[in-house]
């Protein structure tokens, strides 16, 4: 990865919005919503993808001030719908497996924008669960340089 980021300083999100779709088609649902909470279940299918911006970490590498090396955090959540699974969450996780299993084949080690380095995952959140969906979160960053 080298150069200066473009004029879209967010430009990995449309990029691994894009791998997800090539990966799952029409087979899942996608938003892009400001946070988690922002969710409402009642429009949600029965598979879902969500790409969620987490924030930047600061990846070191600065020279003379004129640029930075900036780890963007892009959270990409699954859930899935399963009203069977209200008293057996294990339910949830198998009709989940699948897709999960194909989502980090479809995001790990891909770049997602022309300045953004190959996605790693990183620690995520716990998985949550409400009596008809279970929600699984999955955190992606990727270092892109910052120029001045």
């Amino acid at each position: 990865m080298s150069g200066i980021l473009d004029d879209d300083y967010f430009q990995a999100e449309a990029g691994i919005n894009q791998l997800l779709r090539t990966e799952f088609g029409d087979e899942v649902k996608y938003a892009s919503p400001g946070s988690l909470g922002e969710l409402k279940e009642q429009s949600q299918g029965i598979v879902n993808l969500y790409v969620v911006y987490a924030g930047d970490l600061d990846a070191g590498g600065t020279d003379d001030g004129g640029s930075q090396q900036i780890d963007q955090q892009w959270l990409v959540v699954l859930s899935v719908r399963n009203p069977a699974a209200q008293l057996d969450s294990s339910k949830s996780r198998a009709m989940a497996g699948p897709y999960v299993s194909r989502l980090l084949k479809c995001l790990m080690g891909k770049e997602p924008g022309r300045f953004c380095g190959p996605l790693k995952r990183g620690g995520g959140q716990a998985a949550g669960y409400s009596p008809a969906f279970a929600y699984f979160p999955f955190l992606f960053t990727t270092r892109i340089v910052v120029t001045i």
